[in-house]
């Protein structure tokens, strides 16, 4: 009741009317303008649910506990807010978010608003930083009822990996998926952070994330790494053929967690990986062991110029695309081929088969035309072809 008539108001310039406001109306209206200051950009209001979605792994009570706070700020529930917020504080002690979130409301609670102004005006990067992370994970919430990841889109056919991969990076979250007799179950999501500079990797240095289908190609215990990564690091195999072939560079592009005095990133702050917290790297690296060859699928639906999802007949693609390939070679097992449609280009497949050798896969890089004669009739053309090993370990300089 009390967002509409306080959405002009600022606290760091008192007018002589707030002045002769009632107390407890101050209070609330501060309360408002918080919520305000969090998630104007997002369009809470048309959502009638008054509680946060329930959230299947035990890693994510932290951002359970993050969006019950949440829920209990947008309906001025301030006590309750402040108990989300001070138990996560505690036992989260590292996630700034959670003690700016508990020092605003005890703040406000003790009168002492503009004090917290004058702070916030001395950080206003972190602030920010922090703000923009708390827009990511409510707005993922408020979506999640309704938003199921488009793993089919991308992955047309599978071998036997146990695992996939699929990073939205416009929502800035991981899906992982494991193969249950020949279907996709999604066992878990977690935020993440991006590059600096958004996504379209395309040169070393330029603190973007590549989009694309990748391969995990090497595991990084703790032990091995400076505190910066965190929990464990898993590399993938960018550039890989097609990025070579586009004369994209750079390298050393992880999945990795967050130095042990952070909990987590702002979602725009790598140089380029995909950064888990130190938790949810455990469970990708320890719980489900991701082996070698993992596909990690990079996709960004907000990205300029991303071909729009078309809806093919996935089966006339893959008979079509069956034919090409077994022409070029009669000693392909069907059932060891993946198939991948490749996100942000328009109209190319990757496609991986086993080879004789047992740590090497063959890349191949499919591109079709369809015919004007025919709906269901593909020109296809080999862009990139090659073999390359599993496993590509990092050398530390």
């Amino acid at each position: 009741m009390f967002t509409l008539a306080f959405q002009g108001f600022k606290q760091e310039s008192l007018s002589k009317k707030w002045a002769q406001v009632p107390a407890g109306k101050k209070f609330l209206g501060y309360i408002s303008v918080l919520f305000l200051s969090f998630f104007m950009p997002v369009a809470w209001a048309q959502s009638e649910s008054s509680e946060p979605n329930h959230l299947h792994s035990s890693v994510q009570e932290t951002e359970r506990q993050l969006l019950a706070g949440f829920y209990a700020l947008k309906n001025l529930q301030i006590e309750q807010a402040i108990e989300q917020f001070s138990e996560l504080s505690e036992t989260a002690p590292s996630y700034k978010l959670a003690k700016m979130l508990k020092a605003d409301l005890l703040s406000i609670q003790a009168g002492q608003s503009l004090s917290k102004q004058r702070f916030r005006a001395h950080y206003p990067k972190t602030i920010a930083a922090l703000k923009n992370e708390a827009r990511v994970r409510w707005q993922f919430s408020e979506n999640s009822a309704v938003y199921i990841p488009p793993l089919e889109n991308f992955l047309l056919k599978s071998a036997d990996q146990p695992y996939v991969v699929f990073v939205d990076i416009a929502h800035r979250r991981l899906h992982l998926y494991r193969q249950v007799e020949k279907h996709w179950v999604k066992l878990e999501d977690f935020y993440i952070s991006i590059g600096a500079q958004g996504t379209g990797k395309l040169k070393e240095g330029d603190r973007r994330t590549p989009l694309g289908v990748y391969l995990i190609s090497d595991v990084i215990e703790t032990s091995r790494l400076p505190d910066f990564y965190g929990s464990g690091a898993l590399p993938i195999n960018y550039p890989n053929l097609w990025d070579r072939t586009q004369n994209r560079t750079g390298s050393g592009i992880w999945l990795h967690g967050v130095p042990s005095d952070t909990y987590a990133r702002n979602p725009d702050a790598s140089r380029g990986c995909v950064v888990l917290t130190n938790d949810a790297m455990t469970t990708l690296m320890e719980t489900y062991s991701l082996p070698l060859s993992t596909p990690v699928i990079l996709w960004d639906s907000q990205k300029r110029g991303e071909p729009r999802i078309q809806v093919v007949a996935n089966d006339s693609v893959l008979s079509s695309l069956k034919s090409k390939i077994t022409d070029e070679s009669a000693e392909v097992d069907w059932k060891t081929v993946s198939i991948y449609k490749y996100p942000n280009e328009k109209s190319l497949y990757l496609v991986t088969l086993k080879t004789k050798q047992t740590n090497v896969l063959e890349h191949q890089y499919w591109r079709y035309h369809q015919s004007p004669n025919s709906v269901n009739h593909y020109q296809w053309r080999l862009e990139a072809q090659a073999q390359e090993p599993i496993e590509i370990r990092y050398e530390f300089k």
